[in-house]
């Protein structure tokens, strides 16, 4: 039978995209916990307890329906309801393209969904995926998150390549130390680096470093801060009054310190 329950949809514009959403300027750490590990099937931490799950922030949704069929009626859109903890059809509302910015589950086109990343620097608009089916992400991205409200539903995420951060062998950007958004794990990969230069505070807010640099918290001192990354033969420390001593203890990349 034809579903009709959209007719009665009412939106309320300007409310925010659901709770999972994660703020960009979150620490990476914090910021990867609020996802799901695809690796790890065990992980049982679906929403971390710091992040509250909003209520559906003023819509009023439809009947329950499938978000990969997009089977709501012609006026309506399959969205992942967070106060549920299910799909729900919603007035179609507008259609932003994938990769849009957006602010509200409202506004992007039937089979995306709002939501960011760790690396987004806002919401944008992310095709919805089958984390236990097969892959129908676009080429360059990966089904490789799932949403904290509804487990079952993932986001295609670009797929994020390895480097060596000594040597910067990135074809575009630059090989920094960021959180891998498929496990959770701390890791090198190819991305933009930030502003923050040697011996400046970084972290927790604070901002990123700039290229072959890492945020270390150094012994004695009350915040972490920007140092050189260097190997011996590989890449020498820039100045004769440091050496390549430091070590980072999570993930063994070598830097540069006062002896």
């Amino acid at each position: 039978m034809k579903r009709v329950l959209l007719a009665f949809v009412v939106v309320i514009w300007g409310c925010p995209a659901e709770g999972e959403l994660v703020d960009p300027d979150m620490s990476a750490d914090f910021a990867a916990n609020n996802f799901n590990n695809l690796n790890n099937q065990n992980n049982q931490n679906n929403v971390d307890p710091d992040m509250t799950i909003l209520p559906d922030g003023g819509y009023e949704f439809g009947e329950a329906c499938d978000v990969f069929m997009q089977d709501c009626s012609a006026n309506g859109k399959c969205v992942p309801n967070p106060g549920s903890g299910e799909a729900t059809c919603l007035a179609l509302g507008e259609q932003r393209n994938q990769g849009e910015a957006c602010e509200t589950i409202t506004q992007c086109a039937s089979g995306l969904h709002c939501a960011s990343t760790p690396d987004d620097p806002t919401n944008l608009c992310r095709r919805m995926c089958d984390p236990n089916g097969v892959d129908t992400c676009p080429g360059g991205e990966t089904c490789s998150l799932r949403l904290n409200s509804i487990p079952s539903i993932g986001l295609c995420v670009e797929a994020q390549t390895a480097c060596d951060i000594y040597t910067q062998d990135c074809a575009s950007g630059s090989c920094i130390l960021t959180t891998n958004i498929g496990n959770g794990q701390e890791g090198t990969f190819c991305g933009q680096p930030g502003i923050r230069g040697a011996g400046e505070t970084c972290g927790n807010g604070q901002g990123e470093c700039q290229e072959a640099m890492i945020c270390v918290q150094l012994a004695g001192e009350p915040s972490p801060t920007c140092q050189h990354v260097c190997r011996i033969g590989t890449r020498q420390c820039p100045d004769m009054s440091l050496s390549c001593i430091g070590q980072s203890a999570s993930t063994g990349i070598t830097f540069c310190k006062t002896p």
